[in-house]
């Protein structure tokens, strides 16, 4: 293999465009004839590892794809990769809520290990009561999360197995997994909107506001915490109402018209 001190590919990962044109890019910079096979392929995992953006100044590199040759890896993962670009969206479901820029203040004094040990404990709740009243910026990071698992357990079932893993790890009781399954999954089957709730909790005056929130699954058995919005204008008394604002109005126009207007001399 010719000896090469120093050679810089640079890829904008955003604007490399498809992988099978960066191949050809890297084809065309590289002369690839004086690279063995370990070598080339490592530079190909660059780009699927989203790491095209890199300097490579050395090649003392371990060869982890002994008797696998360039060409057949190529050819396999330009197919692979025109793929996944096609069906990019349908790798992972989109959350249906909003989910803000702005970092939560959301702390736990045991660290990152503590902290999702709340959140673990949010969701496991939030699945068995299916409605809870905690801090809203805890309930906010939950609501994510539990919107995902949910999400998961509907689109591939409790087959799959990262699924069942990832219902493991979030639900602490082991027995709301079948509840996650049998009773969410076919209750959120149909749905086109969110499976989960946030309404922020109740302002004493005077008072310090807590910032709590109550986070619930829909079509839990509980009462609704907001009364449904109704079109009341229509009914008998309100119309009967209106009517007569109308016509108090017009009669005071009226009288105001009458007392406007000069009145006339006799001579």
């Amino acid at each position: 293999m010719q000896a090469l001190i120093s050679v810089t590919i640079f890829c904008d990962r955003d604007t490399s465009g498809r992988f099978d044109d960066w191949i050809a890019h890297l084809e065309a910079a590289l002369a690839l004839g004086d690279f063995d096979e370990s070598r080339k392929l490592q530079l190909m995992c660059s780009k699927l590892y989203g790491e095209a953006a890199v300097e490579f100044d050395t090649f003392k590199l371990d060869n982890p794809f002994r008797g696998r040759s360039y060409t057949e890896v190529k050819s396999r993962e330009i197919t692979l990769q025109g793929m996944n670009q096609a069906d990019l969206s349908k790798l992972v479901s989109a959350l249906r809520i909003a989910v803000k820029p702005k970092p939560r203040l959301f702390a736990s004094p045991e660290g990152p290990a503590g902290r999702l040990r709340k959140l673990k404990a949010t969701v496991t709740a939030l699945v068995k009561y299916e409605r809870i009243e905690l801090n809203y910026p805890r309930a906010e990071e939950a609501q994510g999360y539990a919107e995902r698992l949910i999400s998961d357990a509907i689109r591939n079932g409790d087959c799959h197995k990262h699924t069942m893993e990832m219902a493991d790890y979030w639900l602490d009781e082991k027995q709301l997994i079948h509840k996650l399954f049998k009773v969410l999954v076919p209750r959120y089957k149909e749905y086109n909107s969110s499976y989960t709730k946030l309404v922020l909790g109740p302002k004493t005056y005077p008072g310090y506001y807590a910032g709590t929130a109550i986070l619930e699954l829909k079509g839990n058995p509980f009462p609704a915490l907001q009364p449904a919005t109704q079109n009341y204008h229509y009914w008998l008394h309100n119309v009967l109402l209106d009517e007569a604002k109308r016509e108090f109005r017009v009669a005071k126009a009226e009288s105001n018209t009458n007392l406007s207007e000069p009145v006339a001399s006799k001579n």
